[in-house]
């Protein structure tokens, strides 16, 4: 098996990890859980595991990363795994599963504008492919308006917001994961939380975590061990192996999982209209990402007409 097609098998793996993790948060609230105890609770088991792998990734570096390499590291990990977890998890107070992952899903479509802003040309087909994932989005914000009618638009714009700060996460992963090693800038990129997530915590809650039932610290440990410490390690070592935009495309089964877990595990619907804005976002993002192999693929077909 060559580096391409195990990178992207494991975003597959950690896609599927990260798509059940609405779900689960969700499971959370309804047994009384908040935002900030949640974030916590992952954070503080999380923590460790990622302490172990820094100094086993460290270890093995021939090159260690000077200071300001490090600070580099830090921020793209405070940005995605504290502000857009902490905006995530807030909006899916308000949102059902399915639509908080089909707009965080269009993160790859950041991914290239970023790009695009850092001098990377955007062609016909990506801006074709841009309005076709956001008509999708909108098909299925306007579906579960109709059968929620306290879906909140802000959440909704929490979470666009969380999209693009994962979408720098993404590419700041590529750029160190090949530079130095991707398990030592996810342990950077998550290590990092772990003093401003507390500190979040008691400045809005105090010291006390007296009043967090064993049935959250239970809900909080699964997604923190696994939906986090183990899904973010296998999600972006197959970053690293697959790079940034095809690891995007290989996640392109996020929303339709999440969106299948969401029906089967907490009763919310999955009409036709779901599955086609669904199918509309997913050709869109496809568009966006891999706009190069398709027009390498229809001038071919222009040779041999």
């Amino acid at each position: 098996m060559n580096e391409n097609t195990k990178g992207i098998m494991l975003v597959c793996l950690g896609t599927t990890l990260f798509s059940s993790k609405s779900i689960l948060i969700q499971w959370a609230f309804n047994a009384g859980a908040s935002v900030d105890q949640l974030m916590l609770i992952r954070m503080l088991i999380a923590l460790p595991f990622y302490c172990l792998a820094g100094l086993w990734a460290w270890k093995k570096l021939e090159h260690k990363p000077p200071f300001h390499a490090l600070v580099l590291m830090a921020l793209p990990g405070f940005a995605c795994y504290h502000i857009a977890s902490y905006l995530d998890m807030w909006a899916l107070q308000f949102l059902t599963a399915g639509l908080e992952r089909i707009v965080l899903f269009s993160y790859p479509i950041m991914v290239v504008l970023i790009q695009a802003f850092l001098g990377h040309s955007i062609h016909r087909l990506q801006w074709l492919g841009l309005a076709v994932a956001y008509l999708g989005v909108l098909l299925f914000f306007r579906q579960d308006v109709q059968l929620y009618q306290s879906t909140s638009l802000l959440a909704v714009v929490a979470v666009f917001l969380a999209a693009v700060l994962t979408a720098y996460y993404v590419l700041a992963s590529q750029k160190y994961g090949r530079q130095f090693s991707s398990d030592f800038f996810t342990a950077v990129a998550m290590g990092v939380t772990g003093l401003t997530i507390p500190s979040h915590f008691v400045a809005m809650n105090g010291f006390n975590i007296s009043g967090i039932g064993l049935d959250i610290w239970a809900y909080g440990a699964f997604l923190s061990i696994v939906l986090t410490v183990f899904a973010s390690f296998v999600l972006n070592r197959g970053i690293a192996l697959a790079g940034a935009q095809k690891g995007s495309v290989a996640g392109m089964l996020g929303p339709m999982m999440t969106l299948m877990m969401a029906a089967w595990v907490l009763n919310q619907p999955f009409t036709a209209m779901h599955g086609v804005a669904v199918a509309v976002t997913v050709v869109g993002v496809g568009l966006v990402t891999q706009s190069n192999k398709l027009r390498r693929w229809f001038n071919s077909r222009r040779v041999l007409a």
